[in-house]
């Protein structure tokens, strides 16, 4: 038996087929281009999207698609395609960072107010969310609004070219900012301001239900075989924890690729008003009556790239020389120096900040330069600047009331031990890699699994199909020298944005 994941990202699909153990028996990626048609917007072309998840999903049914019996999607959240009756797609996706939908705040802020959105959604108001993005169509491009059949998310499109009824899990209609978080429907309030009602979304389900068996010609498509049956999947991150084994409020995920994030998760939905104030969503999980939530930062793996780009030139050569990858030589040089924190501190917010302070006005910076600043103290403070900003939003989680034992890393740099050991040493909490480094992936094989009757409960194949690997355990003085740096990191942020607002 085999079941297929289905991951679909902002500039990338994943997909992997896994066996009822969790192991990979094979993987494909395809990239696909992010559309600008005017600065600070972006796009994608949902029937490339299609194009790509379908070469990626043929590529690995070649390797073991006959076995393959049921599959499930993890999709990226935000994003919003309209379609006709017919399925056509009438305009490109308006992803998640997309800034333009930023002037649609002021008219859901007015007609119902900023707290009852988050008590009725557990969504921080922000522009970045599809109920801004939808009014953004509403009143921009009335023809395609009018005209528009369905407004799908990635996961209900995929399920609909798949020959199935667009149906949504609970978790990607939370990142939506028009469901309702407590009944787990879509909000009547929320949809009249945005001027549609639910026969134009899809329909919500828990993760995990079988949906019914893809279409003859979409199996055809695919090359699968016709019995495939498709699983209600998850939004990435609420499948990326599941794939790390996330499955009560003692465990979270911290997943660093290109971005960053922290996922963390609880019985009960925790709407209190600091939630809102420092912008942690709180949306339905996986696991039924669970609620997760989920810290950020928009630079990562991408303030590594700025380096390789902008100083890497001699860490490229080497990497070439050496058959290597270029960010293990990049990160080797920040263990190479003594384990001690680095002299200099790095803000972030290269590309605005995330949570706790949404600022998409703030800037990064590099603070306590001097002419014996070597690049390898630049790079140690530049995952140390990370780092510190996400050991800020558990600072302020804790406070909310989460508290978290053990952090499961995945994605691209959970792969880095330096980067693994820092965690822990700053956070002060154990830190665990993984044998599956694409939990969104496993995260969505477990769903399928579980569905096909495999396991009894999603908790227990998340238990045998996540197979942690290397444990890294605080070092007590070094977390006592980061605790020490802390407030001077703290104060650097207040300091850029007063230096930057009095231009």
């Amino acid at each position: 038996m085999a079941v297929l994941a289905i991951d679909v990202g902002t500039t990338g699909c994943k997909a992997l087929i896994f066996d009822e153990r969790g192991s990979v028996r094979a993987a494909a990626y395809r990239e696909y281009p992010l559309i600008h048609p005017r600065p600070g917007w972006a796009e994608l072309d949902p029937t490339v999207v299609w194009e790509r998840v379908r070469e990626s999903v043929r590529e690995v049914a070649r390797m073991a698609g006959d076995e393959v019996r049921a599959l499930s999607v993890s999709a990226q959240g935000e994003a919003v395609i309209p379609v006709d009756r017919r399925g056509n797609v009438l305009d490109n996706s308006i992803v998640t960072f997309d800034s333009r939908a930023a002037e649609m705040v002021e008219v859901l802020e007015e007609n119902v107010g900023r707290d009852r959105i988050f008590k009725i959604t557990g969504i921080p108001l922000s522009g970045m969310y599809t109920a801004c993005k939808l009014l953004w169509l509403r009143e921009n491009k009335r023809e395609v609004f009018r005209d528009a059949w369905k407004f799908l998310c990635y996961e209900d499109y995929i399920h609909y070219k798949l020959g199935l009824q667009p149906v949504i899990d609970f978790s990607l209609a939370g990142k939506t900012m028009m469901f309702d978080v407590i009944t787990k429907r879509w909000s009547t309030e929320l949809m009249d301001i945005v001027g549609i009602d639910e026969s134009k979304l899809a329909e919500p389900h828990l993760s995990g239900e079988i949906i019914g068996r893809i279409s003859k010609s979409a199996a055809d498509e695919l090359s699968l075989r016709s019995d495939v049956v498709a699983v209600v999947g998850a939004h990435d991150q609420a499948a990326g924890a599941l794939g790390a084994g996330v499955t009560g409020p003692d465990i979270g995920m911290d997943a660093t690729g290109t971005t960053e994030s922290i996922a963390l998760v609880s019985p009960v939905p925790i709407l209190k008003d600091d939630m809102c104030r420092y912008n942690y969503p709180c949306y339905p999980y996986v696991l039924e009556d669970t609620y997760i939530t989920v810290a950020f930062n928009l630079v990562a793996g991408a303030l590594l790239k700025w380096y390789r780009d902008t100083f890497g030139r001699e860490e490229i050569e080497e990497a070439r020389a050496a058959g290597r990858d270029v960010y293990d030589v990049i990160l080797e040089k920040a263990s190479s120096r003594s384990s001690g924190p680095s002299d200099i501190y790095v803000l972030p917010h290269f590309a605005f900040s995330g949570t706790p302070y949404c600022d998409p006005s703030s800037k990064g910076a590099i603070v306590g330069l001097t002419l014996s600043t070597t690049k390898a103290e630049i790079i140690k403070a530049i995952i140390e600047g990370v780092t510190f900003e996400m050991k800020l939003n558990l600072k302020y989680l804790s406070g909310l009331g989460f508290q978290v034992k053990e952090l499961r890393a995945t994605g691209g740099g959970s792969r880095s031990r330096t980067w693994l050991q820092l965690k822990a040493d700053m956070f002060r909490t154990k830190v665990v890699s993984l044998e599956v480094s694409d939990s969104p992936c496993l995260g969505a094989a477990i769903l399928a699994a579980t569905a096909l009757g495999e396991y009894e409960s999603v908790a227990q194949a998340a238990g045998v199909m996540v197979k942690p690997g290397e444990v890294f355990t605080p070092d007590q003085n070094l977390a006592a020298l980061y605790d020490e740096r802390m407030p001077v990191f703290e104060r650097i942020y207040p300091s850029v944005k007063a230096i930057f607002r009095s231009k």
